[in-house]
């Protein structure tokens, strides 16, 4: 282990709920934090009280998207944990930013970089050339901890190579390391015909019987694989497999049945007809479900060898097991590939679908599909909350989910009965975005014409898709029980979409130039490609976020954010909710009317939610991590920037400095006065220069040397 100090910090008091931020969606699994140091009363006056700088990612990451942090922290007894998207994982004092210890992740990165190259869709060859710009980098989303496995204080991360581990929370040593996907061999599982993808995958746990639930991604290409589920227990040693559970039929159309016999086999199953009508599958005749499912993803365009669709896990946001119900809830990716849907007759089940999971036997319980035949990349992959809701007088404990389709979901927890669906009003649909059939948004899986449509734009090959492919919730959303609010920003950010090939002639929706080279393209086998948002009329690029009653799934207030995309996540505690953004500023929001109390400059872009939690003497902190790798932002190490209570507050930042050394992390701290800036002063969107500066002055002592 490498470490830089002794670790000595005293643990937190109090409601641990108060204190502490224990998974990647907080303590309650809602982004929210019950804490009371910091309110809507003295928000405004919340300061800088350390920075830690994000050390560079080393060589082998260089130029891979791999810089900086993408998750929210964890906050557990006066203790952050994070990891780096160049994997490396750190423990650092919520106090003043000091690593306690890190540890690099013992990836395979041989393995990784030829992965990426098969799963980008170029034949491991292609490795020697250093153009395609693949390598062996992948986002991480979560981190996750427990105390009820091998006894002890567990901080887990899934690696992007498909092994999953553990460390001791207190001495960062290694404690499991579970390979799930032998990704050297391409592990064949039962009627896979595809690739798995280099991503880092959600795990869930069920820590009461020490099971983990873990999730296989593909690529959202024409080499996309058969996704499934796995369980294990990970008290025995080494972890023992339970179950596999797939979530599409065999992907050479060897089983035409396969989506009868999987409603056959839950308690309760649903589809969103347009995404807001739903469907009781259990409640059709056996012809009307024949009809409607039979032969589902034809033969996935299978070539005697390899097929040309598929579908993995959703990707993102966190998984949860609730005590309550007894029940993991998962969430499914999209069909692939994405755009183009020749290959893939609809309606594509169980893609866009929300699980329910008996964890000890991976028995679906139920499901909801919320996208049929989806043509858009509108996987349902962000967080899963669970909360209790009045319904026509009735209470039920629900699970709120959003997707990319922009519709946010409430649903019976035991049953998976649709209890409400919202669009939210800011929400644009763009003409390919509605059915043939009956002109609603999305489609209709009860019409052959919707479910058999090859692509959004049909006959014509090019046109305008808003929401685009990244969705109009691709967010992680906060809930406060006690107010009964929900907290959700959803956004506008369409664009050009041009239909590509993806027959016979192709390599992964890539036409052939000369013998033995590959036109190559991110979005090549995705079988579109996608442009800048040219909305009709002027930009069509917006931000808003809501306020929305949770017992009745309408909307109580809006804040409106022109010209801005969204990343990441909100949270909310103590009448607040926090809105961290891309153009470097956190807007801070009353929850009760969603009025601007302040907006916070932080001087990075923001893609994820910030952490509450409190230090080794129970002052509470809030950790924004800033300056991350990004589709909107740059990339760059960036920082992590804990804020203080007014209480607290002084005129001097606490900056955490790194000297990387061959196999030592050196920590110092210099105390910098923040000579000229009032800790009360709020700056407006348009002087994020200023702040950068700002922020360059805090980092200066830093040695710009790359990570070893």
């Amino acid at each position: 282990m490498l470490s830089s100090g002794l670790l000595n910090t005293a643990r937190a008091q109090g409601n641990p709920a108060a204190t502490s931020w224990s998974s990647p969606e907080g303590p309650l699994h809602a982004n929210y934090s019950p804490q009371t140091q910091i309110t809507v009363n003295n928000v405004a006056g919340i300061s800088p009280r350390w920075v830690f700088p994000i050390p560079s990612a080393p060589g082998l990451y260089s130029g891979t998207g791999a810089e900086g942090v993408h998750i929210t922290p964890l906050i557990i007894d006066g203790i952050i944990y994070f990891v780096t998207n160049w994997a490396r994982l750190f423990a650092i004092s919520a106090t003043d930013g000091h690593v306690i210890w890190f540890q690099d992740l013992p990836l395979n990165t041989t393995v990784l970089l030829h992965f990426a190259l098969l799963a980008n869709g170029l034949p491991l060859a292609g490795a020697e050339n250093p153009a395609v710009g693949a390598g062996p980098a992948g986002h991480y989303h979560e981190i996750l901890y427990t105390t009820g496995i091998r006894n002890q204080p567990l901080i887990w991360v899934p690696g992007n190579d498909y092994h999953v581990f553990a460390y001791n929370a207190l001495t960062g040593d290694l404690v499991i390391n579970v390979q799930i996907l032998n990704l050297e061999t391409q592990k064949k599982f039962a009627g896979n015909f595809g690739s798995y993808d280099q991503e880092t995958p959600s795990i869930v746990f069920d820590e009461k019987d020490g099971i983990l639930i873990f999730g296989a991604g593909t690529s959202e290409a024409v080499n996309a694989g058969r996704g499934f589920f796995q369980g294990y227990d990970v008290n025995s040693d080494p972890p023992k497999l339970l179950w596999t559970q797939f979530m599409i039929p065999p992907q050479d159309g060897s089983d035409p049945n396969w989506d009868i016999n999987s409603v056959a086999s839950m308690d309760y199953a649903w589809m969103e007809a347009n995404g807001v009508d739903a469907i009781n599958l259990k409640a059709l005749t056996a012809t009307q479900l024949h009809d409607m499912l039979y032969g589902d993803w034809g033969n996935f365009g299978f070539n005697g060898t390899h097929s040309s669709a598929g579908a993995g896990v959703g990707w993102g946001g966190s998984w949860e097991y609730d005590d309550t119900t007894g029940l993991a809830y998962v969430a499914t990716g999209q069909p692939a590939p994405d755009f183009n849907a020749t290959t893939r007759p609809g309606p594509n089940l169980w893609t866009d679908a929300i699980w329910a999971m008996n964890p000890t036997t991976g028995r679906i319980v139920w499901a909801t599909q919320t996208t049929a035949h989806d043509l858009w990349d509108y996987d349902c992959s962000w967080g899963v909350v669970t909360g209790n809701v009045q319904v026509s007088g009735a209470t039920h404990h629900a699970v709120f989910k959003g997707c990319k389709n922009g519709i946010l979901y409430a649903l019976d927890a035991s049953t998976g009965q649709p209890l409400w669906a919202l669009v939210p009003p800011g929400t644009r649909y763009s003409p390919s975005v509605h059915s043939p059939t009956n002109g609603k948004i999305l489609l209709d899986p009860t019409s052959k014409t919707d479910m058999t449509k090859p692509d959004e734009f049909y006959p014509a090959t090019t046109g305008y898709q808003t929401p685009g492919g990244t969705g109009a919730i691709e967010s992680d959303f906060a809930f406060d029980q006690s107010t009964n609010t929900i907290f959700l920003a959803g956004y506008n950010d369409g664009g050009k979409i041009n239909i590509f090939d993806v027959g016979p002639k192709t390599y992964n929706g890539c036409k052939l130039n000369t013998p033995g080279t590959y036109a190559y393209s991110v979005t090549c086998g995705w079988g579109a490609s996608i442009g800048a948002d040219n909305y009709p009329g002027g930009s069509g690029l917006n931000t808003t976020i809501y306020g929305i009653n949770s017992n009745t799934g309408k909307v109580v207030w809006r804040y409106d954010i022109p010209t801005l995309a969204f990343r990441g996540g909100v949270t909310a505690s103590s009448g607040v909710v926090y809105v961290p953004l891309i153009d470097g500023t956190i807007k801070l929001l009353r929850e009760s009317d969603g009025s601007l109390i302040a907006s916070r400059l932080v001087g990075a872009p923001m893609v994820t939610q910030p952490a509450i939690g409190a230090d080794a003497n129970g002052n509470v902190v809030i950790v924004q991590p800033a300056g991350t790798a990004s589709f909107f932002g740059p990339n760059n190490p960036g920082f992590i920037m804990a804020f203080s209570a007014p209480s607290s507050a002084s005129t001097s930042t606490t900056v955490a400095t790194t000297t990387l050394l061959t196999s030592t992390l050196v920590t110092s701290t210099i105390i910098t006065p923040v000579t000229g800036i009032d800790p009360s002063l709020f700056y407006s969107t348009a002087a994020v220069a200023v702040i950068f500066v700002i922020v360059a002055g805090f980092l200066a002592v830093r040695r710009r040397k790359p990570a070893p």
